[in-house]
């Protein structure tokens, strides 16, 4: 173990580019949603530094995720708890000889992962703004500006705003977030080939879906703590079916198909089918596709929301500010649902319903 690093000033721009062509690590382990939260980052990372070699660490159950985002040479896998295959991973991180390794978790095992890696230069948050405080030791360089968490700025600028410990203008850093507005262009950063975007368009041609004329329920999240009760779901489906008309998907994970299958008999004969196993790819496409997202703060309606589809967003764990719709704002909706979505109250269910219903009859098409 390190002891405390000596922190030093961000390099100014100019020193930065004179050091190219740089090798970057970027530390970002899990999960969905924030890796969702890491792309825009990475994005101006690659407009700012062009030539720049630019590998990602992730834990094993996200290295898919992360291999469609474009602009990466290499994904580092880390397995679950195999010392012997750390210990192998972290003799070929050094052997890359990184110039730098930005952590944008801020935990302890990212910071451990930023500092096995040797890259000369290890920037990570300051104090005030790390989820486990005592990463810090392991870096020695943080950005220029702090305190981002009181500022209660989204996640996805404070991600990007990191990036000013290597010498960028915080202000260009905004606004290279602001040019990220078209959801064309942040498609773009994805690599999504023909083959994969077949399946899920034919599958949506079968069940006689047209882009726009459907909504989706993810009614699962991995975080049992995030769940919400069936009856609820089941309620949510029944109101929106009766007030729009709207089909409607219901998507869940892996994990979650005997749940997705209960929620689809529940809500019957609402207009609704089960959607269809998909991969990270196809996830993409179908999500695209659909009007609107419903579902808790999930990795899936993050994704969403990067995509350019509305979502309403139960926010439970984690300010809506934060970790709310980024790019839809002025189409997306957060409902806070309190902290044990578990019990949720009526009035919660209401208020789900009644933004859903919002969205639904607000889009072209409605109706047809």
């Amino acid at each position: 173990m390190p002891s405390a690093s000596h922190v030093v000033e961000p390099a100014p721009e100019a020193t930065v580019h004179r050091c190219a062509p740089l090798k970057v690590l970027v530390v970002r382990m899990s999960s969905f949603g924030d890796i969702v939260h890491t792309i825009p980052a990475i994005t101006i990372l690659r407009r700012y530094f062009p030539d720049a070699v630019i590998d990602w660490l992730v834990q094993a159950r996200y290295d898919r995720l992360v291999s469609i985002v474009r602009g990466l040479r290499r994904v580092w896998t880390l397995p679950g708890s195999a010392l012997s295959r750390h210990a192998s991973i972290q003799k070929t991180l050094r052997a890359e000889q990184y110039t730098w390794a930005i952590d944008f978790q801020g935990l302890l095992k990212s910071g451990v992962w930023t500092w096995r890696s040797r890259a000369a230069s290890r920037l990570g948050f300051h104090r005030s703004d790390l989820g486990e405080p005592i990463a810090g030791v392991f870096y020695n360089r943080r950005p220029t500006v702090h305190a981002l968490e009181r500022a209660r700025i989204h996640v996805i600028e404070k991600n990007a705003l990191i990036l000013t410990g290597m010498g960028l203008d915080a202000e260009a850093v905004r606004q290279a977030l602001r040019d990220l507005a078209d959801p064309v262009e942040r498609v773009g950063l994805l690599t999504v080939s023909p083959e994969a975007t077949e399946r899920p368009r034919v599958w949506l041609r079968t069940q006689g879906l047209r882009t726009g004329s459907f909504w989706v329920f993810q009614s699962g999240a991995a975080q049992a703590a995030k769940q919400w009760p069936l009856e609820a779901c089941r309620q949510v489906v029944l109101d929106v079916y009766e007030q729009t008309r709207r089909p409607v998907v219901i998507l869940g994970g892996p994990q979650e198909v005997e749940r997705t299958q209960a929620l689809w008999e529940a809500v019957r004969p609402v207009d609704a089918r089960m959607a269809p196993p998909l991969d990270w790819k196809e996830l993409t496409v179908f999500l695209r596709a659909a009007a609107v997202i419903l579902g808790p703060d999930t990795g899936v309606l993050h994704l969403a929301d990067f995509l350019g589809t509305p979502v309403v967003m139960g926010m439970a764990h984690a300010p809506a500010y934060r970790n709310g719709p980024f790019f839809t704002r002025a189409a997306s909706q957060a409902v806070e649902i309190g902290t044990r979505p578990a019990r949720m109250s009526g009035v919660h269910v209401s208020a789900l319903r009644d933004a859903l219903v919002r969205a639904l009859l607000s889009m072209p098409g409605h109706g047809s």
